[in-house]
């Protein structure tokens, strides 16, 4: 969707642009809702309650690991975090999705489509005003703005199904211009502009410390990466490095074109940064 519109700038009583002033403004905005499939390492319900299996010669062994600790004299319970955490990848895998067997076998392989949302909007807007009948100053401004939520590119949608953190990326892309043209006499013309542009982009903006202690997948604040069994087990959660970045760049010049005859002469200069 989107409008055009244009011509003179005119408020009745105030001001009247007819010959003088006009201004252009154009916009668009584009939606596109989407989707990805998935995949997450889980442990299986008994490697989740502390049975640990194992390939041996005669085929797959199983020993409970608490069972064994506490008969060593070692610590025989799970963290109370993390247990109340794999129970919430366990009732949130039963919401959508999939489970599949794995080759390891203390693992699952969870599988769940992800909605996603990208929406670009695209403003542009010009001006033209004659200053005298020998002076002409001209500016025009493009912005666009590209936001997509969650940003599975950069692996910061929900972990699980109804996890707390996820995140989106936006970008800008603006650009303006603007130009100042003098008929400084019947064969000298000046013409000076000016010009700048930015792109500034917002990584994961989305985040904040209360997504790390909420009621579900509660990590007290922390960031719990989980060790590897082989393959590593899913996370509940991406790590928290919201982070920006912007790369603009300035430029002034100025041009004197002088006519003579047949002939003619530009001189000027220009400054980027």
């Amino acid at each position: 969707g989107g409008f055009r519109v244009g011509g003179p700038v005119v408020f009745p009583g105030l001001f009247n642009g007819r010959n003088t002033a006009f201004f252009f403004v154009n916009y668009e905005e584009f939606h596109q809702p989407g989707g990805s499939t998935e995949n997450r390492t889980i442990l299986n319900p008994a490697a989740q309650s502390g049975i640990y299996s194992y390939e041996a010669g005669s085929g797959v062994r199983s020993v409970n690991l608490l069972n064994l600790a506490a008969s060593r004299g070692q610590v025989s319970t799970v963290d109370p975090t993390v247990t109340a955490i794999l129970n919430d990848i366990r009732t949130a895998t039963g919401q959508a999705g999939a489970i599949t067997g794995d080759i390891d076998p203390n693992l699952q392989r969870y599988s769940f489509n992800v909605d996603t949302q990208s929406v670009r909007r695209y403003p542009t807007v010009r001006g033209d005003y004659n200053l005298t009948g020998n002076h002409r100053i001209s500016g025009s401004y493009n912005y666009q703005k590209f936001t997509d939520f969650p940003d599975t590119l950069n692996n910061r949608e929900a972990r699980f199904p109804g996890f707390p953190v996820q995140a989106g990326q936006s970008s800008i892309r603006k650009g303006f211009s603007s130009s100042l043209r003098s008929t400084l006499g019947r064969n000298l013309v000046n013409e000076a502009r000016f010009g700048y542009s930015g792109a500034p982009v917002t990584f994961f903006g989305e985040l904040t410390p209360e997504m790390w202690s909420g009621s579900v997948a509660n990590q007290k604040g922390f960031q719990i990466n989980f060790p590897s069994i082989g393959s590593t087990p899913t996370s509940p959660s991406a790590g928290p490095s919201p982070q920006g970045r912007n790369a603009t760049t300035l430029l002034l010049e100025n041009t004197v074109t002088w006519l003579k005859g047949s002939h003619s002469i530009s001189l000027g200069g220009a400054w980027t940064q």
